[in-house]
């Protein structure tokens, strides 16, 4: 059992906003939060959540409602596409499918313990609001590997440089983490 709680209204976490951006940037690179701006417009969604343990940011899940149809064809093929540019301006309050589109733990939280408690929230807080739930994550054994243990299964689908230029601190020989694993929870 873990420590974590989550944080999903921007104002309970404003002091610690500016760390937020500051650490997800760090790790996400371009594909970071740009701005307190960006948070805001995300946890407005109800797709970004902040975890924190004894009182400080610990990690942070960034997920999106779009409508697909239930046709992965429907899936954007760039992390730009699917989230307009990282300003959450295609979320789709109606939308039939949530994508869970990144998390990261911040240093001090194990990335087992993490990685559970996030996809756990995901489960019992996100993939109610809709039939289908999938990830966009990067293609790396280490992430592939967390969601399969977590009941996801590969979708066959893999867009090519979905994050053009992302390179990922945790990737090793043979990931390529500019394409994205569509992982597959409920479809």
């Amino acid at each position: 059992m873990t420590d974590l709680y989550f944080i999903d209204s921007f104002f309970r976490l404003f002091d610690d906003a500016n760390k937020v951006v500051k650490k997800h940037g760090e790790i996400w690179g371009n594909y970071g939060l740009k701005s307190e701006e960006q948070l805001r417009r995300g946890m407005e969604t109800g797709g970004v959540v902040v975890f924190y343990k004894d009182e400080t940011p610990s990690g942070i899940l960034r997920s999106i409602r779009i409508h697909t149809g239930h046709d992965l064809g429907m899936i954007p093929t760039t992390y730009d596409k699917l989230t307009g540019n990282g300003d959450w301006t295609t979320h789709d309050p109606d939308g039939n499918t949530i994508v869970l589109v990144d998390f990261c733990r911040f240093l001090g939280v194990d990335w087992r313990d993490a990685s559970r408690y996030i996809i756990n929230h995901a489960k019992g807080h996100l993939f109610p609001l809709a039939p289908y739930a999938l990830t966009y994550s990067p293609d790396i054994a280490r992430v592939i590997s967390i969601h399969e243990k977590n009941g996801a299964r590969f979708s066959g689908q893999k867009p090519k440089k979905a994050r053009e230029g992302y390179v990922s601190p945790i990737a090793t020989e043979g990931d390529t983490p500019e394409d994205a694993a569509l992982m597959i929870y409920r479809w």
